[in-house]
């Protein structure tokens, strides 16, 4: 089964909380690694993930874990 991520939708951190704690079942991967990076950037910038301002340490975590699973890249490639 082919599935098809919609890159245009940011989730929220609890959104992305929720897709963590409950979407261990689900194996997703990007085919196009462009893509990819491409959506990593978005979140990390509408959550001011670099700057440290919007996001404490905690919920830092929730985003890393929330891209890696969607992405299928490892915390090293995050």
């Amino acid at each position: 089964m082919t599935l098809t991520m919609d890159t245009t939708h940011i989730p929220t951190l609890k959104q992305m909380a929720d897709f963590v704690s409950g979407g261990s079942a689900v194996e997703l991967h990007c085919h196009n690694r462009q893509e990819a990076y491409s959506y990593i950037e978005r979140v990390l910038v509408a959550f001011s993930y670099s700057n440290g301002t919007k996001l404490k340490k905690p919920e830092k975590g929730i985003v890393r874990a929330y891209l890696a699973q969607v992405t299928g890249f490892g915390s090293a490639q995050l």
